[in-house]
Parts: C-alpha cells; sequence; structure tokens
C-alpha cells in the first residue's frame, strides 16, 4: 500500500480522517474554559497514516538532504538539528565576526 501510495503520489483518503480533541493549553486552572484561543488541537490519526507518514519522511529526508540545491544552514528536514544547534552557529558566527583570529572555532551547522 505504500510503495503504491507513493508511486501514484497520492495519500489514499481513506486515512486523511483524523479525530481532534481540544486540549486547555498550560496550566488548566490558570485559563479560562469558554476561551476558545485557551485550548490546542490535538489530532490523533489512524496507525496506518502515522506509518505512511514516517515511510515518507524518510525517502523525503534522504532525498533532500543530498540534493546540490540543499542550503547547509538549513534546520528542517535534518536529523539532529533543533533550535538549539541553530543558535550555536549562530553564537559561533558572530564571536567569528568579532574575532576572525578564531577561525578555527567555527563549525558548519551540522558538525556542531
Amino acid at each position: 500500500m505504500a510503495h503504491l501510495s507513493f508511486l501514484e503520489g497520492r495519500f489514499p483518503a481513506t486515512f486523511k480522517h483524523a479525530s481532534v480533541t481540544p486540549l486547555l493549553k498550560g496550566h488548566a486552572t490558570a485559563l479560562d474554559k469558554l476561551v476558545p484561543s485557551n485550548y490546542r488541537p490535538i489530532f490523533n490519526l489512524k496507525f496506518i497514516s502515522k506509518v505512511l507518514e514516517r515511510l515518507f519522511l524518510s525517502r523525503f529526508q534522504a532525498h533532500i538532504l543530498t540534493s546540490p540545491n540543499f542550503n547547509q544552514y538549513q534546520s528542517a528536514y535534518c536529523p539532529g538539528c533543533s533550535t538549539e544547534t541553530a543558535l550555536q552557529l549562530l553564537l559561533a558566527l558572530v564571536v567569528f565576526t568579532l574575532n576572525p583570529m578564531r577561525e578555527n572555532q567555527l563549525y558548519s551547522y551540522h558538525s556542531i
């Protein structure tokens, strides 16, 4: 089924449905339960949908990371990349800019 979905480039319509449960944000006692914006939607997908999603991500991630158009500083879809590693790179670039003599301490995004 996954192979056919990838060949056709379509996600089966029967698996596009999710049950949505509203969950009160943060501390339940501090927020007004009558205000809709105080709720976060929680989507529960069918198991097979999650499996197809992970299979697609594994294929897409491998493709995107080897693409010549992929920017080495891009953080989306990179395993091990996070906001923290992006901030570490930014800090390293600032330190390097302020003190070019420390060039050996500047790392590429993926080596942090």
